[in-house]
């Protein structure tokens, strides 16, 4: 059966690459779409589609990750770098998240059965 409606825009013979090297320069999903000419909806629906596509955007992904990383370290020294909003744009961009501390209490291993065993040691023996 064939697809109701217009044709596909998809174009693997410079889209794999624009997807890339756009990435590669740190820019998002959105950006590509706008880029691309399509909507962020045929973007996902692509990546669902089409594994070339969805490869292109995998590898992007990293990419820019990896741009991103390195535009904090290079700019650590750098006053006029804004590393609060370069921070958050990693916490909300790459999951980055604050470290949790955990503290382990082991006085919770104690199990129910110790309990009951415990409990019962308590209680008179029959015949006593």
């Amino acid at each position: 059966m064939a697809k109701i409606g217009a044709p596909t825009k998809y174009d693997p013979s410079w889209m794999l690459a624009r997807v890339t090297d756009l990435m590669a320069d740190g820019a998002s999903k959105v950006e590509v779409a706008a880029s691309l000419g399509i909507r962020g909806e045929t973007l996902y629906q692509w990546i669902k589609e089409y594994p070339d596509f969805s490869d292109a955007i995998k590898k992007g992904e990293e990419l820019c990750a990896a741009w991103w990383e390195k535009n904090g370290r290079v700019n650590l020294q750098n006053e006029k770098f804004n590393a609060t909003l370069w921070y958050m744009n990693m916490k909300n961009r790459f999951r980055w998240a604050d470290r949790q501390e955990q503290k382990v209490d082991l006085a919770a291993n104690i199990t129910v059965s110790d309990k009951i065993e415990k409990a019962r040691s308590r209680l008179p023996k029959q015949g006593e």
